[in-house]
């Protein structure tokens, strides 16, 4: 890591009654949005602190997110809170969503078992006004897309490749949902599982989100 720089969240330099009655408003509209949805899946919700105005996205929940139903608990989720951790970040003090919010699966013919794999763009399509409606309660002032499925499902560019953006700062507005935020793109934690050449543009796009974080907040 080059640096190492203390990020302390916008609740701990705004304080008063309004803001935090606005957060817990923004709370209560969110429990209020998960609640109306139902079916056969196990959704995993997204879960966090609504006062940093950072949200982190990824792909979708694996085995893992899905038995316990929290985000990020996986081996991906571990690598994301050691980065966090090394940029001295407290993973509460963000929130955390997928841009799916069901384990897709594909099932071995021969064993039945099943395993991940990455959403469909049906799927994630199905799933964007979801997103984006999660997004207009959060009202974040950066966002975080972790992938090429959160990117996509984000800004609705097929052709965005997360090698090509990744540590960019790009400034996102949809007026359709009254959204505009900061979006900054980083590969995937599990791809440094894979591809361990990552780790060290993966530590450098971290120095950059807390220096973003620290001018946007």
């Amino acid at each position: 890591m080059q640096s190492k720089t203390k990020y302390n969240t916008i609740s701990e330099r705004k304080s008063g009654n309004l803001f935090m009655d606005k957060k817990t408003q923004a709370k209560k509209e969110l429990d209020l949005y998960y609640a109306s949805y139902h079916g056969e899946k196990k959704y995993v919700f997204g879960e966090g602190s609504l006062e940093s105005g950072i949200v982190f996205i990824g792909e979708a929940p694996g085995a893992d997110e899905e038995a316990t139903g929290h985000p990020f608990v996986g081996k991906a989720g571990k690598n994301l809170s050691a980065f966090l951790n090394a940029a001295e970040i407290e993973r509460s003090n963000i929130y955390i969503t997928n841009a799916v919010k069901f384990r897709p699966v594909k099932i071995n013919p021969k064993s039945h078992r099943a395993s991940n794999r990455t959403p469909s763009q049906d799927e994630i399509t199905a799933y964007r006004e979801w997103l984006l409606k999660e997004l207009c309660i959060a009202r974040p002032k950066l966002v975080v897309t972790l992938g090429n499925t959160p990117l996509f499902a984000v800004t609705g560019n097929k052709s965005a490749k997360i090698s090509d953006v990744h540590g960019s700062l790009i400034e996102y507005e949809n007026s359709e949902y009254s959204l505009k935020f900061a979006l900054m793109p980083f590969y995937h934690p599990a791809a440094v599982i894979y591809r361990r050449e990552l780790v060290s543009e993966y530590e450098k796009d971290m120095v950059k989100f807390v220096e973003a974080a620290k001018a946007l907040l």
